[in-house]
C-alpha cells in the first residue's frame, strides 16, 4: 500500500478510530468523519486484513521554524489499530511506512 492524499474507506476509518478513543461512539465518529474530509495536506496511511481496515495513521507534514530556518517536519495526529487484533503486524506496518515516507522527504 502506498500513503494516500485521498482517502477512499473513511467509514471504515472513522468506526476504527472512534472505537479507539475515549468519548461517545457517534459524536468521535461525526467529528473524525469531519476533520479527515476537511485536513489540509493530510496524508493516509491504512492497514487492511481480508478488505477490512484494522490499521491506520494520519500523516501531517509541516514546517518548524528554527533561529530563523525552516525545517520541515512530519507530524502524526492519529494512529490507530483495531484492538480485536492482537498481532503487531498492523503497528509495524504503520510505522515501517512512516520510517520510508519520512526517509524520503
Amino acid at each position: 500500500m502506498k500513503i494516500k492524499k485521498k482517502l477512499e474507506n473513511i467509514n471504515e476509518v472513522t468506526k476504527l478510530l472512534a472505537n479507539n478513543f475515549p468519548g461517545k461512539y457517534d459524536i468521535l465518529k461525526s467529528k473524525f468523519k469531519n476533520l479527515l474530509e476537511n485536513i489540509p495536506y493530510g496524508k493516509f496511511i491504512t492497514y487492511s486484513v481480508n478488505k477490512k481496515v484494522i490499521g491506520f495513521l494520519l500523516v501531517l507534514k509541516r514546517s518548524i521554524f528554527i533561529g530563523g530556518k525552516v525545517f520541515s517536519v512530519c507530524g502524526m495526529s492519529f494512529m490507530a489499530v483495531d484492538s480485536r487484533h492482537k498481532s503487531l503486524d498492523a503497528s509495524t506496518y504503520l510505522k515501517k511506512k512512516i520510517t520510508t515516507y519520512l526517509s524520503k522527504s
